[in-house]
């Protein structure tokens, strides 16, 4: 089965806390781009370590599907799956995912009938770097296109990511972050904790509409290039049903005419005058 994991009501208000405080911390960062992206479609994910599976976290979970980033040593991974339920959902050979709206239909569960998963690995393959979680930060963000809202935040401060670690183990929160080098998890907007972080507390599961996410990784410190240079970028669209719906042709026609409407109008006026003399450019 998918593992789709959410956050303990005693955890809850801490933890949207210190999101909210480290957020807004680590967008102040400019970041700067080291090297161009090598993206990869439909695929599964690099192992982090020896014996360890591409996807480690909970059990039974597909390793396919992912959206990939590969950049500057690291991988990121971003997926929409349908919730407690195979097959994965397969995108081709694009970062668009089509889900269904509404409640999983799976005996003793709730929530969405889908979710997203996310990855964070700077040791893909085991190619033996000396970074750690403790020298980069990140951002998932998420645009809700129907409803025009925006938010983000760190998805490493997650209390129940698997990671893995020094000893090329599994290991789970609280985030060793001086020895691991890989972090994941699977998430869906109808945890209220997640849908809050990423702005979007009023996720209506039922509703036709388009989700953009992103997930990126920026260096902390000189082992990486330098604090705010970028390590990569990740991306995914989301479309639940029909997905958010689109201006009609008469109303982008109605637009068009307004504007046109407004420059006639300021044409017949004249150039406008300052102390009686004319503006000129």
């Amino acid at each position: 089965m998918y593992k789709c994991s959410k956050i303990g009501a005693a955890t809850l208000t801490s933890w949207i806390a210190l999101t909210c405080l480290l957020g807004p911390l680590a967008l102040t960062l400019v970041p700067s781009r080291a090297n161009a992206d090598v993206v990869i479609y439909n695929t599964s994910l690099a192992s982090p370590g020896s014996g360890i599976p591409g996807v480690y976290f909970g059990s039974g979970n597909a390793n396919s599907s992912f959206t990939v980033d590969q950049n500057n040593g690291i991988e990121l991974g971003l997926s929409a799956i349908t919730r407690f339920m195979p097959p994965p959902i397969v995108p081709a050979s694009t970062n668009v995912y089509d889900v269904p709206t509404g409640a999983t239909t799976v005996a003793g569960h709730t929530g969405s009938a889908w979710g997203f998963d996310f990855s964070i690995d700077l040791n893909p393959g085991g190619n033996t770097t000396s970074l750690t979680l403790a020298d980069v930060t990140a951002a998932l963000s998420l645009t809700d296109v129907g409803k025009s809202t925006t938010g983000s935040f760190n998805p490493l401060l997650i209390p129940d990511n698997s990671q893995v670690g020094s000893g090329g183990t599994v290991v789970n929160f609280p985030n060793e972050s001086t020895t691991n080098w890989a972090a994941q998890n699977s998430e869906a907007l109808s945890f209220a904790s997640i849908a809050t972080a990423l702005g979007d507390p009023g996720y209506n599961m039922n509703a036709n509409d388009t989700y953009d996410f992103s997930l990126s990784v920026t260096c902390l410190d000189a082992a990486c290039g330098g604090s705010g240079t970028l390590l990569g970028t990740d991306s995914i669209v989301v479309v639940a049903g029909t997905g958010a719906a689109v201006p009609e042709p008469a109303s982008l026609a109605l637009l068009a005419f307004g504007v046109a409407g407004l420059g006639a109008i300021r044409r017949r006026r004249g150039p406008a005058t300052n102390n009686g003399e004319t503006e000129t450019a």
